[in-house]
């Protein structure tokens, strides 16, 4: 027997775990098992994923398996962006500190170039304010290439920095993390420091902290490329705030709760969570949830919250990935329903948390069934290998147990549907995948494109 063989064998008897189970609708209870059953057999290998929901005043807990729980601590990537976000509504509700105030106000000694002084702290919140995802000298090359980026690396850069464009809509893991850096200098408190006084205390989110090389990881959760290599973790520095922070399903229930407190009148959800109502944090919640900018691609943002529009409803949703590890968290005001997904498999979890504010489980379970057909190995012969888009920007196209993975520079894998012989798409992140025959026949080039960018790369070619 194969060693695949023989984890397929096992992962199918693992027993699905749910806490504190109460009256949630049949179908939905039944439909989430399904899911986390065909998950555990099909896609995450060594890892797990927990779901926890909040409906009315009802909350739940699912695992794929027992190795986690709701107390189990994961690295939740861009999560980080929401607790950065709401501390700058706080400020902007408690001191004179505005949305509006610019950067070249605070950082008054550093002598910021003219159109980086310009900048707002609503800009960098709402990734609206024309800096690049990551700084250029970051080494994106790097396991961990967080770990050691600087104060002085970040200034360093700024000085040098181009903004794109009408500032545009451009997601910034960097715009993020100079906000948290300039929430610092506002207050003359590091980050941990502001997260756990304004928002981590308050909301006894007791296993919430940031991520530093300081700190003893060796009692974290293991986490795991899609592949099912072990992934190492990463450790944080300058840029903490985009994307450091460590959580439990639980911790995040709690501020999942205060979202939903801040949006809809639930007299029986406040006497669940009752010590949600003695905090300050309410007005900043509400700030936070406004909508605060609109892009030409029909993209809308809170302060940090994506904002999804459809049929006169909205869905506040944001999704966080690092090497090892994923993370969902969503709420749908018109139905007072939010979920949050954890998961130590670099995959994915959006689709989950959409389809359960949505009510199409039963629709996303057979997309997971379908989506795993094995794909012929003539083609996937013909498409692995890694795609230059720029010089600092990759795509590697891979294949693991028979499916097509694609993985971009310093980002989690993310598994590919074959929609044709020369198109791979993922439908919930917009994004498809075409591979290009040159004159010979041969496969060198693909076409990317995702919410409206189209990208082209060229396959690399060992010497």
């Amino acid at each position: 027997m194969k060693l695949n063989d023989l984890i397929f064998c096992i992962v199918i008897i693992f027993t699905l775990t749910t806490f504190n189970t109460t009256a949630i609708a049949k179908n939905t209870h039944d439909d989430i098992h399904k899911i986390l059953n065909n998950l555990q057999s099909f896609e995450l290998n060594q890892g797990a994923i927990i779901i926890a929901t909040i409906e009315k005043s009802e909350i739940n807990y699912y695992t794929s398996n027992a190795t986690i729980n709701p107390s189990t601590p994961f690295e939740i990537g861009s999560l980080s962006k929401l607790f950065t976000s709401l501390l700058l509504a706080i400020q902007h509700t408690e001191t004179p500190v505005t949305l509006d105030t610019q950067l070249g106000d605070i950082f008054k000694e550093d002598s910021l170039p003219k159109d980086i002084s310009e900048i707002t702290l609503k800009q960098l919140s709402t990734h609206s304010s024309g800096l690049p995802r990551l700084p250029e000298n970051l080494d994106v090359n790097s396991k961990n290439p967080y770990d050691g980026y600087t104060h002085k690396n970040l200034l360093q850069y700024l000085n040098n920095a181009t903004l794109s464009p009408e500032k545009t809509f451009v997601y910034s893991n960097l715009g993020a993390g100079l906000l948290g850096v300039a929430l610092e200098k506002i207050t003359n408190e590091n980050y941990d420091t502001l997260l756990n006084h304004h928002i981590a205390s308050p909301l006894m989110m007791k296993n919430t902290y940031i991520s530093r090389s300081h700190r003893n990881l060796n009692t974290m959760t293991q986490g795991y490329h899609a592949s099912g290599k072990k992934a190492p973790h990463w450790t944080f520095d300058a840029l903490a705030s985009a994307g450091g922070i460590i959580s439990t399903a639980e911790d995040l229930v709690n501020f999942l709760t205060l979202q939903l407190l801040a949006c809809c009148k639930n007299t029986e959800l406040e006497k669940t969570i009752s010590y949600v109502q003695k905090t300050q944090l309410i007005k900043a919640v509400q700030l936070s949830q406004e909508k605060h900018f609109s892009s030409q691609q029909s993209i809308e943002m809170g302060l940090g919250w994506f904002i999804h529009e459809k049929d006169n409803d909205s869905v506040f949703w944001h999704n966080g990935q690092t090497l090892g590890f994923s993370a969902f968290m969503g709420f749908k005001p018109s139905t007072a329903k939010g979920v949050v997904i954890l998961s130590n498999v670099a995959l994915s979890t959006d689709e989950i948390g959409m389809a359960y504010l949505e009510n199409s489980l039963d629709k996303l379970n057979k997309l997971i069934v379908n989506r795993n057909q094995k794909v012929p190995p003539k083609i996937i012969e013909q498409y692995q290998g890694n795609y230059s888009i720029t010089p600092q920007f990759a795509v590697r196209i891979f294949a693991n147990n028979h499916l097509l993975f694609a993985q971009a520079t310093n980002q989690p894998a993310v598994k590919l549907q074959m929609k044709n012989a020369t198109t791979f798409v993922k439908p919930n992140l917009d994004l498809s995948i075409e591979f290009i025959p040159n004159t010979d026949g041969e496969f060198d080039s693909l076409i990317l494109r995702q919410m409206g960018q189209t990208l082209k790369g060229n396959k690399v070619f060992d010497d």
